[in-house]
């Protein structure tokens, strides 16, 4: 009874996990209960896992972990911190730092991940997730057909969130499923770079932005250079994949039946001009410009700067959680409390002391990310999902240039969920290359 149960909680933690993603802002708003302030439905899961999560084997595998004390001084130090500005500001500062408690989703990833029904039920359904992702961004172009559709809830706001057909990641999402159907093609009977090269097309048609083209050439950067030095020619493959997305975005902004992605029906010109916005020194009149935002980005980093500095205090412990950093309505009403940078929302929150922390945290994060792309891509079972988890950690990370991804759980949960899987793969490879040959015997995780 109680293995059925922990089988049927994990599934769900699972379902709710891939449908926190696809869905984003709008199932992020599903909560118990489902109106005033509640508990979000993968916080509940979460505490029903709880129970079956851990036991000593697990524990100690996490203790062994290199990439343990980053992620428990980043929790400690933020939980500390948020629990002092609690006392002062209430449920807000639990809101603000959500970034911080949700990080507890990296020992949940790797607990998960040393059980092997589960790591292979991934694997499994992923293929299905991605294509799933690209017919739900094929949506996109009907959302104002479909979004009077879709069932709302209330936000914390007060304001009327649909639950589905909001697509905020869907374009990172695309990127993400296009790495994973790459590495993936490498390992069948032959490359099919065109299906990858077709999320990438459909990611920029749909979703164009300064950070989507600045987080494909950076996933891209990522697998070309971190491949196996052994299986180079494979790279050819890449640069197919991606001559064939450019080829067919031209091909399609070119011609007479052309689609109204997010900003609208582009020409080859327009991604051109989006490019030279990403460079913020440059001179872009309103008429010229198809993105906004940048000065005003810039005039909130720099006040940030200031309050963070005026005195030794806040400094090194930051203002703390529970008031805005900015005070900004934004569209629909919202109201806008970071400074659309991860590293100045920590800095602000924090001050140097978690930045610091955040800095070793984030080089951690990337380094776990480079072992394990070095170490699995060219395995034909963990290659496909290590390459998933990669490129949404490095979409993530880049999104955090102009936007504040962290305060997102669609965005956080996922994302430190998935760190957790890297440690654990990670430690497989470390025990067999230290020769612990009676644990890499009974490692619960594939190789």
């Amino acid at each position: 009874m109680i293995a059925l149960m922990r089988t049927y909680t994990f599934r769900a933690m699972l379902v709710g996990l891939f449908g926190l993603m696809m869905f984003n802002y709008g199932f992020q708003m599903v909560r118990i209960p489902p109106s005033g302030i509640g508990v979000p439905y993968i916080e509940v899961l979460l505490l029903c896992c709880l129970p079956f999560l851990f036991n000593r084997t697990i524990a100690k595998r996490i203790l062994r972990s290199p990439w343990f004390a980053p992620f428990l001084v980043w929790q400690l130090w933020g939980g500390v911190r948020i629990l002092v500005d609690t006392n002062r500001w209430g449920f807000v500062a639990i809101r603000d730092g959500l970034p911080v408690l949700e990080s507890v989703f990296f020992f949940v990833g790797f607990a998960l991940c040393c059980r092997r029904w589960v790591v292979q039920a991934i694997i499994e359904f992923l293929p299905k997730f991605c294509w799933l992702v690209l017919i739900y961004a094929c949506c996109m172009p009907f959302s104002e057909l479909l979004l009077p559709l879709s069932p709302t809830l209330l936000n914390m706001q007060q304001q009327p969130v649909p639950i589905f057909f909001k697509f905020i990641n869907t374009g990172s999402l695309l990127v993400c499923a296009a790495a994973f159907l790459w590495i993936r093609g490498l390992h069948q009977n032959n490359d099919r770079p065109v299906v990858p090269g077709l999320f990438i097309a459909a990611a920029l048609i749909l979703f164009p932005s300064r950070t989507l083209i600045l987080q494909i050439a950076t996933t891209v950067l990522l697998f070309l250079l971190m491949a196996p030095r052994s299986k180079r020619p494979r790279r050819l493959s890449l640069f197919v994949t991606v001559f064939i997305a450019i080829s067919l975005v031209l091909l399609i902004t070119s011609s007479d039946a052309q689609v109204s992605g997010r900003l609208g029906k582009l020409s080859p010109g327009d991604y051109t001009r989006l490019i030279r916005e990403m460079d913020w020194r440059q001179s872009v009149s309103a008429a010229e410009s198809l993105t906004s935002g940048t000065s005003m980005r810039i005039y909130w980093w720099t006040r940030i700067f200031n309050d963070v500095t005026s005195t030794w205090t806040t400094t090194f412990f930051g203002l703390g959680y529970g008031q805005p950093l900015i005070n900004f309505i934004g569209m629909g009403g919202s109201v806008v409390r970071e400074p659309h940078n991860t590293i100045v929302s920590v800095f602000g929150r924090l001050g140097l002391s978690g930045l610091i922390i955040y800095l070793w945290l984030t080089f951690s994060v990337l380094k776990l990310c480079v072992n394990q792309i070095r170490a699995r891509m060219m395995t034909a079972h963990l290659g496909p999902i290590v390459g998933f988890i990669s490129a949404f950690v490095v979409t993530s990370l880049v999104a955090g240039i102009g936007e504040s991804p962290f305060i997102l759980p669609f965005i956080t949960v996922p994302y430190f969920f998935g760190l957790g899987m890297l440690a654990c793969m990670d430690l497989q490879v470390s025990d067999q290359l230290n020769g612990r040959s009676k644990e890499q015997a009974s490692d619960p995780v594939l190789a």
